[in-house]
């Protein structure tokens, strides 16, 4: 299992990126949001 850190801006660009990801692999968990400054992460743990 690995962990994946994706920081964005926009709904959308996130929602652009997990589509993307979910196309080629597993995904197990989506965090939460967090916020810090002027951009939101998310963390994702994939297969």
């Amino acid at each position: 299992m690995s962990k994946i850190i994706i920081s964005y801006q926009k709904v959308e660009e996130r929602e652009q990126i997990i589509k993307a990801l979910s196309t080629g692999v597993k995904i197990k968990k989506i965090s939460k949001p967090y916020r810090k400054g002027l951009y939101k992460r998310i963390y994702i743990d994939i297969e």
